[in-house]
């Protein structure tokens, strides 16, 4: 049976989070503001009329909504190659939001950690899709051991 675990597991203080291994916290840390342009990127020259500043963001409070419940893992593998997810990005994990299938997940599986599409197989039952040619879905019925850690909710990219 597949279960679905929106709340972190607490320490014996309850405002601190345990992050699994290979998770790292989100940390209070002074916000970096990063001018945000009015311009749009498009594929043709960009006007030179728009290069006004629209307004200061700050990539933190982008990417992180509930910081008590967000952790960043850095992917490995091409399990979701086919939809642009690489492996070396790092992944904005929020265990907030209930997952609904579509969703990029992360799921505990037998003690290890899986990010993979929550779809449903042909008789409508739960399972986890990849977004590659190659693996097949993974069904979740008759497993005791699944459970949604959490939903992907961004990823962070830098170009070499």
């Amino acid at each position: 049976m597949l279960s679905v675990s929106p709340q972190p597991r607490l320490t014996a203080r309850p405002t601190a989070i345990i992050p699994p291994s290979g998770f790292v916290t989100y940390r209070d840390r002074p916000l970096t503001r990063i001018p945000l342009l009015l311009s749009k990127i498009a594929a043709g020259f960009p006007s030179p009329a728009d290069d006004y500043v629209q307004a200061a963001l700050s990539p933190t409070e982008y990417l992180v909504s509930n910081k008590s419940a967000t952790f960043f893992m850095t992917m490995q593998g091409d399990s979701l190659l086919d939809i642009g997810i690489l492996h070396g990005d790092i992944l904005v994990i929020d265990r907030t939001p209930p997952p609904h299938p579509g969703d990029i997940v992360v799921a505990l599986a037998e003690n290890e950690f899986l990010i993979r599409i929550l779809g449903r197989d042909s008789s409508n039952t739960l399972c986890l899709l990849a977004a590659n040619h190659r693996d097949l879905p993974m069904p979740t019925s008759g497993k005791d051991d699944w459970e949604i850690w959490g939903k992907v909710t961004g990823i962070m990219r830098k170009f070499k």
